[in-house]
C-alpha cells in the first residue's frame, strides 16, 4: 500500500515538472507556430520595393516625395507702348513737291556730270531736324570722281552766254532744281548762293530759285544746305529723263498738315552797270508763302547774309544790255 502511494506521488511530481518546463519554453518564444503552417513574415515598404525590383530586373531608386509648385504671384499688367514708326514704313507715300528744269542744249559732258550728281542725291533720306549738305553728298567735282569739263555760268564770263568751261559743269543745275523743290516742299534753306547771271529762258529757273555750288577742290567752296523741319523723314528722288530733256527732283514724305508753298521774289531795283560790260543788274528779295490745311498763311524770308555783316543780302543778277527787254 505504501509502495503504491509512493509511485503515485513520484508520477505526479514528474508530470508537474514536465508542465513547468513547457510553460517556461513557451514564455521565451512567443512566435511558436502550429506544425504544418507556413511561417508569417512581416516586411517593410522599402523591403517590398527592393524585392519587386529584383524580380523585374530593374534598378529602382527610392522615390522622392512629390513637391507641388508654389503659386506664383499674378503678373501686374503693364501699359503697352505705341511702337515708333519705322522710317521706311509708309513715310514716303506723299509727293510733297515735284519740279523740273530743262536740259536741252546740254552736250554729253554736261549730261554726264548731271547724271553723276543726280545719282549721289537720289534716295537720300533727311531725318527730322537734320540738315542736308549738297557738297557732302555729291563730293568734289573732280576728274577722279568721273566729272568732265563742261560749260558753267559764273562771274568769269563777260556775258551770261559766254562759254566758260570747268570740271563739273552742269552740277549747279542739279543743285538749283533741288533747291527749288525744297522751296515748294516747305523745307528750310540753311545755306544758299545765287548765280552771278540771271539764267534766262526755259533752260533754268526763275530768279531766287537757283543755287550756285562750288566744290572743285580749290579754295572756293560754296554749299547748298537744306534742313528738314517736318516731324517725319523725307526722301529726295532725282533723275534725268533723256526723252523729254528734263531734270526732275521730288521731295517725298508725309505732309499731315497739308502744307503748300509758293516762292516769289520782289525786285528792289534794276540798273545799268559798266562791269564787266554794259549790263543790267537786278537786285531782288526772295520770300515764300506757306499755307496749311486751314488756309492759315505765313511768309518765310529767304534772304541770306552772304557777307556775314549780320544783315540780309539780296540777290544780284546780271545780264547784258543786248539781252535785256525793258518792260
Amino acid at each position: 500500500m505504501k509502495k503504491a502511494l509512493f509511485f503515485l506521488i513520484i508520477s505526479i511530481l514528474c508530470v508537474t515538472l514536465v508542465l513547468l518546463e513547457a510553460s517556461r519554453v513557451g514564455a521565451g518564444n512567443e512566435n511558436v507556430l502550429e506544425i504544418g503552417k507556413a511561417p508569417f513574415k512581416t516586411e517593410t515598404a522599402s523591403q517590398q520595393s527592393v524585392e519587386q525590383s529584383e524580380n523585374t530586373g530593374t534598378d529602382t531608386q527610392e522615390e522622392e516625395p512629390a513637391v507641388l509648385p508654389s503659386a506664383e504671384p499674378e503678373a501686374t499688367p503693364q501699359p503697352t507702348q505705341k511702337p515708333s514708326p519705322s522710317p521706311d514704313l509708309n513715310t514716303y507715300d506723299d509727293t510733297i513737291a515735284s519740279v523740273y528744269s530743262h536740259t536741252d542744249g546740254s552736250d554729253e559732258a554736261r549730261l554726264n556730270n548731271i547724271r553723276l550728281a543726280l545719282q549721289k542725291i537720289d534716295g537720300i533720306k533727311i531725318m527730322p531736324g537734320e540738315t542736308f549738305s549738297f557738297n557732302e553728298n555729291v563730293g568734289p567735282t573732280t576728274e577722279k570722281e568721273g566729272y568732265k569739263t563742261a560749260q558753267i555760268y559764273n562771274d568769269r564770263g563777260r556775258y551770261p552766254n559766254d562759254e566758260v568751261f570747268e570740271l563739273g559743269g552742269g552740277v549747279n543745275q542739279v543743285a538749283s532744281t533741288l533747291y527749288c523743290a525744297s522751296l515748294y516742299g516747305v523745307l528750310e534753306p540753311v545755306e544758299r548762293y545765287p548765280h552771278y547771271f540771271w539764267l534766262t529762258g526755259d533752260g533754268y529757273l526763275k530768279r531766287g530759285r537757283d543755287a550756285y555750288v562750288c566744290n572743285n577742290g580749290e579754295n572756293e567752296t560754296k554749299d547748298l544746305k537744306i534742313k528738314n523741319s517736318f516731324s517725319n523723314p523725307v526722301m529726295i528722288k532725282a533723275w534725268l529723263d533723256d526723252g523729254s530733256d528734263k531734270l526732275y527732283v521730288e521731295i517725298l514724305g508725309t505732309n499731315p498738315d497739308h502744307l503748300s508753298a509758293e516762292p516769289y521774289y520782289e525786285t528792289i531795283s534794276h540798273y545799268l552797270s559798266g562791269f564787266p560790260s554794259v549790263c543790267c543788274t537786278y537786285e531782288t528779295r526772295n520770300f515764300r508763302n506757306v499755307k496749311d490745311i486751314n488756309g492759315q498763311l505765313r511768309t518765310d524770308d529767304l534772304n541770306f547774309d552772304y557777307d556775314g555783316d549780320g544783315n540780309p543780302d539780296y540777290d544780284m543778277y546780271h545780264w547784258h544790255e543786248s539781252d535785256y527787254v525793258w518792260s
